[in-house]
């Protein structure tokens, strides 16, 4: 998320034309005797990398608590899930901001899930399909197809679970059936059978990106759901999933 509209604040015509997951899919675990966010007041938290979602969420977490980063918590970015349950473990850190499957490690390993972010409904650009302007406009053809393949996809994950776990384990190189039923159950909710794209998620998203342009910057400017649009109205969606 935070990539794209920094492109797009520095002149690369760049849009989102549909949102994968409009919501954000983390969750923060910590050690057990850290009961709340108030709680690592003091504390090492880690996220990935400066500007990604995970750090953009650590952010409105802790604004929530009341606590400032870099002051009130010490952040420790590190390339990857596993990384930071590694060193959750090793008690590197005290929390840290994780998505399926490694949410499912921490629980078993004894680690405390402090906020089920998505049971919180927190609108962020997780995931998205984006392009430039002007591929749009010179293939709109190809880019209507893309998306129709994409609408298709979202109804065969539905309704063929055993086949989407397979699919999902062939990519993430897995065969470990509790990890792909985390991931699976996980993601499941969040695929809209008409992903547009949330302006909501995008607003999120530029209140706690860094560029000097973020904080004029209009939502729409980064958004193009009119192939969605015309998807829906021309009955293509209800002929898909049915009415």
């Amino acid at each position: 998320g935070g990539e794209l509209l920094e492109a797009g604040l520095n002149g690369e015509r760049v849009v989102y034309i549909a949102g994968i997951a409009n919501k954000v899919v983390l969750s923060i675990f910590a050690k057990p005797e850290i009961q709340s966010l108030a709680d690592l007041r003091g504390k090492v938290v880690s996220a990935l990398t400066p500007g990604s979602i995970s750090d953009h969420l650590a952010r409105i977490l802790f604004q929530e608590a009341g606590l400032v980063p870099g002051q009130d918590v010490k952040m420790l970015y590190l390339k990857t899930g596993p990384e930071i349950l590694a060193a959750l473990t090793t008690g590197v850190i005290d929390a840290g901001i994780i998505s399926a499957p490694v949410t499912l490690k921490a629980r078993q390993a004894g680690f405390k899930e402090i906020v089920n972010v998505p049971e919180r409904n927190i609108p962020m650009i997780h995931a998205g399909l984006a392009t430039t302007r002007d591929f749009l406009k010179e293939h709109r053809d190809r880019v209507r197809g893309f998306l129709q393949a994409y609408i298709e996809a979202v109804k065969y994950a539905a309704t063929n679970p055993k086949e989407t776990k397979q699919i999902i384990g062939a990519y993430t190189k897995t065969t470990n059936q509790e990890d792909l039923d985390e991931t699976y159950q996980t993601f499941i909710k969040v695929w809209e059978r008409v992903p547009y794209v949330s302006t909501a998620g995008v607003q999120s998203v530029l209140n706690f990106t860094r560029h000097a342009g973020a904080k004029t910057a209009k939502p729409e400017q980064f958004i193009d759901n009119s192939i969605l649009t015309e998807l829906e109205k021309s009955g293509f969606v209800n002929q898909i999933f049915g009415r």
